[in-house]
């Protein structure tokens, strides 16, 4: 296991009912692979990427990575766990869920989602976890990416209760401009490739044909 830089994970609703928690915010974590491939929001070697729903996910889960994080539970309760994911998988993939080393919740599914930027929200319900600060820990028994965790109180929600999906867009950690705020509109100058201030760049990313071999991509 490789233990990642503790960071605040949680963001909890004003009435103490629910917390959010990003998942590229994790305390601790185990990754298969050395670097970030996506390149976004932190240097070490869990995956990282700009999300389709604003903010960033971890993306490149596989079969044995785990992301673990430090919470704040605000009371004693029952919860609902839902946990936003996507997968274009053409079979389900499933994940486990751990609070202080302890088996919650396992078998839960990704479901197809038809791209890997297309989101759902797969639930653990009435999930039983004491006040204070805990560790929850996604286990991964598949490929999928990840967006957040919403928990809220299965036997006092907030009202009205948020929809999974529509929680607030996480803050963009600090010095962080964005691609686009820092490049600008590219344009082509003479055989050169250029940002908004005329400097050469590269595109470099994940391509599936070469479009010279193709021409019909």
């Amino acid at each position: 296991a490789v233990t990642g830089t503790p960071t605040p994970a949680s963001t909890s609703d004003p009435n103490g009912y629910a917390v959010l928690v990003q998942a590229e915010d994790y305390s601790a974590y185990q990754d298969s692979t050395t670097g970030n491939s996506g390149n976004c929001y932190r240097t070490d070697d869990v995956d990282i990427e700009s999300c389709s729903e604003g903010g960033f996910n971890v993306g490149y889960i596989v079969s044995g990575e785990w992301l673990e994080y430090t919470v704040s539970i605000p009371k004693t309760d029952a919860y609902n766990m839902y946990f936003r994911v996507a997968s274009p998988a053409l079979v389900s993939t499933a994940f486990n869920i751990t609070v202080d080393g302890s088996t919650v919740a396992s078998g839960l599914t990704v479901p197809n989602t038809n791209s890997w930027q297309c989101w759902s929200d797969t639930q653990a319900s009435g999930v039983n976890i004491t006040a204070g600060s805990r560790k929850i820990r996604v286990i991964a028994t598949g490929g999928f990416n990840f967006n957040y965790i919403y928990i809220c109180s299965a036997t006092n929600p907030p009202s009205p209760t948020p929809a999974p999906g529509t929680g607030p867009t996480p803050a963009k950690p600090a010095g962080y401009t964005g691609i686009v705020n820092t490049y600008g509109q590219l344009r082509v100058a003479g055989t050169k490739l250029c940002d908004k201030n005329g400097t050469q760049i590269q595109l470099r990313g994940v391509s599936s044909h070469g479009p010279q071999y193709f021409p019909f991509y």
